[in-house]
């Protein structure tokens, strides 16, 4: 007897549905992986030309062969040059894309731009940009700004609520 998709398949599983090959779906291969290192409790430094440049913090940490690495209930402050540190419950490091995504509770505070509340937040490393699609909800002093979506340019020191903005002042 050739054997068929349909009379290769258990008693139980005759009557459903048989998948060929094209029509599952493929994980891609960085999200299949299981991470190379995990950490709990992780404090990291970074130095740049004997400079403090960045402290992290998390509670855990799993890197995904020294490319990705993702941080949980975490802290990233900058140096006092920038002067900001984000707290989330997430973050995502890719150092090939440059990018660092945090999301869940995002709460940036800076020297002098005040503090931005939001649930998603992208840092381009390399253009020194800080930006968002989602709600952001910003207060400095008496000031209260709410809008969608957010371009900070660190190197300019310019912030800039995208949508729907709406400025309450409590004098």
């Amino acid at each position: 007897m050739k054997r068929t998709p349909n009379n290769a398949l258990l008693e139980s599983q005759r009557g459903q549905k048989v998948h060929k090959p094209e029509e599952i779906k493929r994980i891609p291969e960085g999200l299949r992986k299981e991470p190379t290192v995990e950490i709990k409790k992780l404090y990291y430094v970074i130095y740049e030309q004997e400079k403090l440049k960045w402290k992290i913090w998390a509670e855990q940490a799993k890197m995904y062969n020294g490319e990705r690495i993702k941080l949980f209930k975490l802290k990233i402050c900058a140096n006092p040059k920038e002067g900001f540190c984000i707290t989330a419950e997430k973050g995502d490091y890719d150092s090939k894309a440059g990018k660092f995504v945090f999301s869940d509770n995002v709460h940036l505070t800076t020297k002098n731009k005040g503090e931005l509340f939001t649930s998603y937040l992208e840092y381009l490393t390399e253009e020194d940009i800080l930006t968002t699609s989602a709600q952001v909800r910003i207060i400095k002093k008496g000031l209260v700004i709410k809008g969608k979506g957010l371009l900070y340019d660190l190197k300019a020191g310019h912030m800039k609520v995208l949508k729907q903005t709406k400025v309450k002042i409590d004098a």
